[in-house]
């Protein structure tokens, strides 16, 4: 999901309002990318960004999504499905530039998770943190 990267801060900001933690941890894990981790905590309070790094920390440290159970890869991808349902409904409602909306997958997200630049492949203590 590039476009969340291309965001100016305040629709990623608008965004993080929209989604709940859980969606959040499921959909950060599951993407596997340091560079969209670093750009989300990035645009949340340190405390708001903390939390996040904790959770995501504790829930999935370890854990591979792309050699996870069908059940933990199941969070995954419905994290996905509901990270696009939001995006989709903040650009319908104007809360945040369509100018990107054509890069929205068209299709239902992947079984497994695309693994591109930035890809995750260090303990998650070893990002840096937002000060």
């Amino acid at each position: 999901m590039d476009i969340l990267r291309e965001w100016d801060a305040r629709s990623l900001q608008t965004f993080l309002c929209e989604v709940d933690s859980e969606t959040l941890i499921h959909f950060l894990w599951y993407m596997k990318s340091g560079q969209l981790l670093c750009r989300v905590l990035q645009n949340m309070s340190q405390r708001a960004a903390e939390m996040v790094f904790d959770d995501l920390e504790n829930t999935w440290s370890g854990k591979d999504p792309d050699h996870a159970h069908a059940f933990d890869a199941e969070k995954g991808r419905l994290a996905i499905s509901r990270v696009m349902d939001i995006v989709e409904r903040l650009i319908a409602e104007g809360h945040i530039p369509n100018d990107l909306a054509h890069r929205l997958p068209t299709s239902s997200p992947p079984v497994l998770h695309p693994l591109g630049e930035g890809s995750v492949k260090k303990p998650l203590r070893d990002f840096p943190m937002v000060e």
